[in-house]
């Protein structure tokens, strides 16, 4: 420890002897500035070193790694939330739709497109429909033909 506050001692000596010596008024705000680099630097020396240690580098690129777990996990969250979106992406899709072919108001009923995943390919498992009381009027075979003929998949009829 002596020896780096020897190092900034002798660096500052240096510095302020060549300033002192130098006769000529115009480069000596540059060596001014080389001088007080010379001092910052051997005050982060120690920093320098720090930081270039082979164990401190090792240790904070572990921080950032992940292992194959945490990989797999986060592919896995990531694949859900597509499903999860295409599935309400899909729901209002086919909502509006039937809303459209039956000429009803959105009270009227909501949909639930049940999505699976098998071999990395996602496809539509049901559809669940809610009729809500506003949309006791609507004929739920109407509904159940144009789900089947659009979507080629079980359609589950819900009063509630």
């Amino acid at each position: 420890m002596s020896e780096y506050f020897l190092g900034i001692a002798l660096t500052v000596l240096i510095g302020g002897l060549v300033l002192s010596l130098l006769p000529d008024a115009s480069t000596k705000p540059y060596l001014r500035l080389l001088c007080g680099a010379a001092v910052v630097l051997s005050i982060l020396s120690p920093l320098v070193t720090f930081v270039s240690d082979k164990t401190f580098s090792d240790d904070l690129l572990s921080l950032f790694q992940m292992d194959e777990a945490e990989e797999q996990n986060y592919a896995e969250i990531y694949n859900n939330t597509l499903v999860s979106a295409g599935a309400e992406f899909a729901s209002d899709k086919l909502k509006n739709e039937i809303k459209q072919e039956l000429l009803t108001d959105d009270d009227a009923f909501d949909i639930s497109v049940i999505t699976k995943s098998s071999g990395g390919e996602i496809y539509i498992e049901r559809v669940e429909v809610i009729i809500h009381p506003s949309g006791l009027a609507i004929n739920p075979h109407t509904i159940e033909k144009y789900v089947s003929d659009r979507l080629d998949c079980e359609c589950i009829i819900i009063y509630g």
